[in-house]
């Protein structure tokens, strides 16, 4: 089994209704792993970094600098001025929104790119970090049963 990984990097703000101490909306930098399994090409690899980068960078791109409770939510952002004419803005993310937990939030990356990848790699494994030392990860279940297979 061979594979190969790297890691993207993007900013985003979020807040989980209903937490003591997430409530509030506030930002982290996100550290996002991508670790692809599939077969070498004629010269020996299994993609070129750069055409990864092709796939991944666009998904990339929409959640950076954005609010992922919308990014995820399918929302948008609602911007007016006030009785003193200051500018304000709102979050709108419709009905029973899906709380931006670094859980859910990985859930949704595999799901994006397990649909983007061309078919001749396939997705092995995602992390994706929070904070420096706090991360989710999820191996697709289609992995899990691959891996049991050769290690049985």
């Amino acid at each position: 089994m061979l594979t190969i990984a790297k890691k993207y990097t993007f900013h985003a703000s979020h807040w989980l209704p209903e937490h003591d101490h997430c409530g509030d909306i506030h930002g982290h930098t996100y550290h996002l792993e991508v670790m692809i399994i599939g077969t070498r090409n004629k010269i020996g690899m299994l993609v070129d970094f750069h055409d990864l980068d092709e796939v991944i960078e666009p998904i990339i791109d929409e959640v950076d600098h954005t609010n992922v409770n919308v990014w995820m939510n399918g929302g948008y952002t609602k911007y007016s001025v006030n009785e003193f004419g200051d500018p304000t803005f709102s979050f709108v993310v419709g009905e029973d929104p899906e709380p931006p937990t670094v859980e859910n939030m990985i859930v949704h990356f595999a799901e994006i790119i397990e649909d983007t990848l061309p078919e001749h790699l396939k997705l092995f494994r995602l992390r994706l970090w929070e904070t420096e030392d706090a991360y989710a990860m999820v191996i697709p279940n289609s992995r899990l049963n691959e891996i049991h297979r050769v290690l049985s």
